[in-house]
């Protein structure tokens, strides 16, 4: 199995607090835009902020699967997740959330948007339990 790359969304209760926390930063440009009489500078650099924030969120949140496990990468270094296929015990897959039982961290889930990639990791992390276990 060659090494397989995509973008991934953490848990649904951390994906809605990032959400929401863009909707209100946007919000709040527009709000200082309506009480603004001309071009407001800050509004512009609040909504800029708050753009650049949400792309670079949704740009280091990388899923690597390779040969010897999955790498769950994020926005800080600290927080990136290795899992060798040994180490995930089981895991499910609803509509759009991915969850891996692993001995090392427990309960691991994610969100997969897009029907072909979910389908491909799904595909990817059932080979790989299959390869870890013979």
């Amino acid at each position: 199995m060659a090494g397989y790359r995509t973008h991934y969304q953490p848990a649904w209760i951390d994906f809605s607090m990032f959400w929401s926390a863009i909707v209100f930063g946007l919000s709040l440009a527009i709000i200082l835009q309506l009480e603004s009489t001309s071009l407001s500078w800050l509004a512009v650099a609040v909504a800029g902020v708050t753009i650049l924030v949400a792309i670079v969120q949704i740009l280091l949140l990388r899923l690597v699967a390779t040969p010897k496990g999955l790498r769950l990468t994020s926005f800080f270094k600290s927080n990136t997740i290795n899992l060798a296929w040994a180490d995930i015990e089981d895991f499910t897959n609803g509509r759009l959330t991915v969850m891996l039982k692993t001995k090392q961290y427990g309960r691991v889930s994610f969100l997969m948007f897009g029907k072909k990639r979910k389908q491909k990791i799904v595909a990817l992390i059932k080979k790989g339990l299959e390869t870890s276990t013979k």
